[in-house]
């Protein structure tokens, strides 16, 4: 990218920087390390997309606004499907045991609690059909062709059985981020 190039990104940037700190901040539930990684990330992402195609466009408050928004919306995502693969069904005894708990506040180590066993209610309510092909997915982490095969069923109707139990499972404990 030509010195002037930077320059002209740079001077930009810094316009909006502070307001697209307070963004990630207010999307990031106030915690800064996880603002300023969002932050990083938003002012990677500007750069390399202001260096493909150098367009103005690409450095309006508008523009960077949207693509802040979006990526700490991605790694909120991104987190909560991490904290559901820690989620066993089977064993409860495991989230006691589990070392990232030891360090964390009495309140969340309750709240982490509380959701496993919500999440295992959840599961365990579903007709047989959708939790065992669920399970499958999630736990196991199988493709929809190994259990197709392994249910006997096609592709698609294993997708769509993993997207029912899905929406069965948000709408039993109102947590918006279960995905199919």
């Amino acid at each position: 990218m030509p010195p002037s190039a930077q320059e002209t990104f740079w001077s930009r940037w810094s316009v909006h920087e502070e307001e697209l700190f307070r963004i990630c901040l207010r999307y990031m539930g106030g915690r800064h390390d996880d603002a300023e990684d969002a932050m990083a990330s938003a002012r990677y992402k500007a750069l390399y997309s202001f260096c493909s195609d150098m367009s103005d466009a690409r450095l309006q408050r508008r523009w960077l606004i949207r693509l802040t928004k979006n990526l700490c919306i991605d790694d909120l995502r991104r987190r909560r499907r991490a904290e559901l693969r820690t989620v066993n069904t089977d064993e409860a005894e495991e989230d006691i045991a589990d070392p990232r708990l030891e360090a964390a506040s009495p309140e969340s180590i309750l709240l982490t609690r509380e959701r496993s066993q919500d999440l295992r209610n959840a599961v365990n309510d579903l007709p047989a059909h959708l939790r065992d092909v669920y399970r499958l997915r999630k736990y196991e982490e199988m493709e929809y062709s190994e259990i197709a095969r392994r249910v006997g069923i096609t592709d698609t109707n294993a997708r769509k059985r993993v997207q029912l139990a899905a929406s069965a499972i948000r709408s039993q404990t109102n947590w918006s981020f279960i995905r199919g």
